[in-house]
């Protein structure tokens, strides 16, 4: 299960981090999960622009899947609730080898882990 949330409350309580696992430049596709993934958890951005992002389920031999997705206003804060099917700890993000979950974003500006 993947749960994803979005909104567009004004207040902004996310602090900013060094660690590279927990922070995500505004365009892209993010690996999630996993040694060289992004942390599991909340994560909050300002859109810079027309926001849209997407949590999506990549394999080789088929399409994306879209598990969820959501759109912001320039100003907006977004916050997204990223989270894997089970244990956090153990899950790498990668199902089987040619399976993982990514986070893809445009227009929001950098997001960065807020718990």
């Amino acid at each position: 299960m993947v749960v994803a949330t979005s909104s567009d409350d004004n207040s902004s309580s996310g602090p900013t981090t060094p660690y590279e696992h927990e922070y995500m430049p505004g365009n892209g596709t993010h690996e999630m999960g996993g040694v060289d993934g992004k942390n599991w958890g909340v994560y909050e951005a300002t859109a810079t622009g027309n926001c849209q992002w997407s949590i999506r389920s990549v394999a080789r031999y088929r399409p994306g899947l879209i598990l969820d997705e959501g759109a912001a206003s320039p100003g907006q804060v977004v916050r997204v609730n990223i989270q894997p099917d089970g244990d956090v700890d153990s899950w790498s993000g990668q199902i089987d080898d040619d399976h993982r979950l990514v986070f893809m974003t445009n227009g929001c500006g950098a997001w960065h882990f807020a718990s």
